[in-house]
């Protein structure tokens, strides 16, 4: 038996598939990961490294800037290694994906549903709070496809760059 561990409010769910959605929060399924003994990803050093440097830059990092710090501290990591587990933990549900609109993937170990805002400017990404959870049900509804997940990101511009001096959003 399989072990589904939802990543918004940690319960945990015994079976041999993942539900649609959460039986404690409602959230949609997507988001649980395999936990316990059945998973087959191992821990391995460099995974925690790599998600320790995500977690410490809090930045919505892309994986070139976790590369960069992972190697200042251990310099015999190699790029392939760091990219590599990037990928496996977007996979695994241990962090989150997602695409900027007009540069690289960037990466989240904040795994609750959430959508993010990329400031056209400084190109810093900041997490947004609220949380559509009825747009998976609103485009299945309409559309007729079995939407199990989505991703969004806004852009624009952030306060501090509004309110930089000499600035005209446009």
């Amino acid at each position: 038996m399989v072990r589904y561990l939802c990543s918004v409010c940690n319960h945990v769910h015994n079976d041999s598939t993942a539900p649609e959605r959460c039986p404690n929060c409602n959230t949609h399924g997507y988001r649980m990961k395999k936990h316990g003994s059945d998973s087959k990803q191992r821990k391995t050093i460099q995974r925690q490294l790599i998600f320790d440097a995500v977690r410490r830059l809090n930045c919505h990092a892309t994986a070139e800037q976790v590369y960069e710090a992972v190697v200042k501290k251990h310099p015999a990591i190699s790029k392939a290694t760091v990219y590599r587990n990037l990928n496996i933990m977007t996979e695994s549900g241990e962090l989150l994906r997602f695409s900027s609109i007009d540069g690289p993937y960037r990466y989240d170990h904040n795994c609750h549903n959430h959508y993010h805002f990329i400031c056209d400017r400084c190109k810093r990404a900041f997490d947004l709070s609220d949380y559509f959870a009825e747009l998976c049900d609103k485009v299945k509804e309409s559309s007729g496809y079995d939407v199990t997940n989505h991703n969004i990101t806004f852009g624009g511009v952030c306060i501090d760059c509004k309110n930089m001096e000499g600035f005209a959003t446009s």
